[in-house]
């Protein structure tokens, strides 16, 4: 059952290498407080030169500050972004692995040279059962 789906992220970010922003501390113990996550992330207004791309991690932990990643691999990734294009991904938790009592998203920006992007991010939450 679906217990909220809320925007989590909405700002732009910019940078020359690399730029990790993590959802509003606020928010890790509603993300914790569901079963499984469904994540989306919406690209858009890239700016400057080089290559491009975002990831979306889920990130857990029991006492607010010893976050750690949740699963192998990032639930999104964008592979290389496009200028005057929007870039909708999807990615979801399966649930199978139990999160602990807190939970952040991890937005990595990558880029070979300066540049910016609009990022939004909404998270769907779900109870299994």
């Amino acid at each position: 059952m679906r217990v909220f789906n809320e925007l989590v992220y909405d700002d732009t970010l910019a940078g020359a290498t690399t730029v990790v922003v993590y959802t509003r501390p606020e928010l890790n113990e509603h993300l914790g407080s569901v079963d499984q996550l469904g994540l989306q992330l919406i690209a858009d207004n890239l700016s400057g030169g080089g290559t491009a791309s975002l990831t979306g991690r889920i990130m857990h932990c029991a006492d607010q500050v010893s976050f750690d990643y949740k699963n192998g691999t990032a639930e999104i990734s964008t592979g290389t972004l496009s200028t005057n294009t929007t870039t909708p991904k999807i990615g979801a938790d399966s649930g199978a692995t139990p999160s602990l009592g807190f939970v952040r998203i991890e937005i990595k920006f990558t880029i070979t040279a300066a540049g910016s992007v609009h990022v939004k991010l909404w998270v769907t939450g779900r109870n299994l059962g």
